[in-house]
């Protein structure tokens, strides 16, 4: 038979307070009080292909602080000859290192690894 252990409602209590006492660290972007919307309020999207027509869409969503690219996906790793000159490189690889490089940039972080293939 296990021993109940017994704590007086005093010290119950006491500890009930100091509990509620310890301040709460919450970042104010999980709030939305910073220049960004609250994650709830983001909606997440994944890149399907990343070539030419990419090049020119991608931006707008990153320039949205509403939406949050979190993904890329694309049957090529990394391959050239996209724009519609053939001067830009494509593929998930590509796709992934330029929304990173936005996302690090725009928080002011040396890396941002958000955004996956």
């Amino acid at each position: 038979m296990s021993k109940i252990s017994s704590i007086s409602r005093r010290k119950f209590l006491g500890a009930s307070a100091a509990a509620l006492a310890m301040p709460t660290i919450i970042p104010a972007s999980a709030l939305g009080k910073g220049k960004r919307p609250a994650p709830s309020n983001r909606i997440n999207v994944a890149a399907i292909g990343f070539g030419t027509i990419a090049y020119n869409t991608v931006p707008a969503f990153l320039n949205n602080d509403n939406v949050q690219l979190v993904a890329v996906a694309d049957p090529n790793r990394f391959s050239g000859q996209y724009g519609y000159q053939g001067e830009r490189v494509g593929g998930r690889f590509a796709g992934v290192q330029l929304v990173n490089e936005y996302y690090a940039k725009a928080s002011k972080v040396f890396k941002y690894r958000g955004c996956n293939a």
